[in-house]
């Protein structure tokens, strides 16, 4: 008799281990699915302020849904928006990080132009060019 409460107190030990351990998966499940949620929210937010000319709050909105979400592929969206706001670094370091962690998107090409774009325009301007085309403007 005593063996099998010893029996039943393991097992019921065990099952209320059990119990708790899916009760917390449920919630970290639960918490995905709301922190998915929140992330396509926010992303159509940003989508509307984009398409509204409204480029700040479209790029902390498309920052938000990445910094939630961990979506490489909004780095593209965030690197868009700050171009728009001439964050010109941010905007280069998101379509780098685009370019890096997305190698297949068929969004590669235009994100690695944009890089080049934004890498001259950020380059410090040559000292004796500007002096040189300043001569011969005047010639």
């Amino acid at each position: 008799m005593l063996k099998l409460l010893g029996v039943l107190s393991i097992a019921c030990v065990f099952s209320a281990a059990a119990h708790a351990q899916a009760t917390e998966a449920g919630s970290d499940a639960a918490e995905t699915v709301d922190s998915e949620t929140e992330a396509r929210m926010l992303f159509d937010s940003a989508q509307d302020a984009y398409r509204e000319g409204s480029f700040e709050r479209a790029l902390a909105l498309f920052q938000a849904s990445y910094d939630l979400s961990g979506r490489a592929e909004l780095l593209y969206n965030v690197g868009l928006a700050a171009e728009r706001t001439r964050d010109d670094e941010r905007a280069l370091r998101a379509f780098e990080e685009f370019v890096a962690a997305v190698p297949d998107s068929e969004r590669r090409a235009f994100a690695e132009t944009r890089i080049q774009v934004l890498r001259a325009s950020l380059a410090p301007a040559d000292e004796d060019s500007r002096y040189t085309t300043d001569v011969e403007a005047y010639l």
